[in-house]
C-alpha cells in the first residue's frame, strides 16, 4: 500500500494482473481503471483468492482510456473479510482508494 499524496485520506493499491487489493476487511472508495489497449473486467471478491462472494464488478472498453469509478458518495464498498480483484485485461493497470487497514 502507498499514501498517494500527503495529506490524502486514503491508502492506495495498484495492480497490473489480478491480485489482492487487501487482506483486512476494508472500503474501497475509488478504482481507477487506466486500460486503453484493451477492452477490461475488475471483479472485487470478499476473500484473498478470488473465490469468495462478488461483491463489486466494473468494466470498460479500450476506447475509454481512464476510467474512474467514486464510491465516497455512498460511503464505500464494505468488504467484511478480505478483498481481491480479479483482473482481466492486457496491459492495464488499476488503482484502488480504500479506507481501512492495509495488507
Amino acid at each position: 500500500m502507498n499514501t498517494p499524496s500527503a495529506g490524502s485520506k486514503y491508502l492506495i493499491k495498484a495492480l497490473a494482473a489480478s491480485g489482492a487489493v487487501t487482506a483486512t476487511p476494508v472500503r474501497v472508495m475509488a478504482i481507477l481503471a487506466n486500460a486503453t489497449h484493451a477492452d477490461w473486467l475488475i471483479e472485487l471478491t470478499n476473500d484473498a483468492d478470488g473465490s469468495g462472494t462478488n461483491i463489486l464488478e466494473v468494466s470498460g472498453e479500450a476506447e475509454g482510456g481512464q476510467t474512474f469509478f467514486d464510491f465516497t458518495p455512498l460511503g464505500g464498498v464494505w468488504f467484511p473479510t478480505k478483498c481481491y480483484a480479479a483482473i482481466t485485461d492486457t496491459g492495464g493497470n488499476f488503482f484502488f482508494w480504500v479506507d481501512g487497514i492495509p495488507a
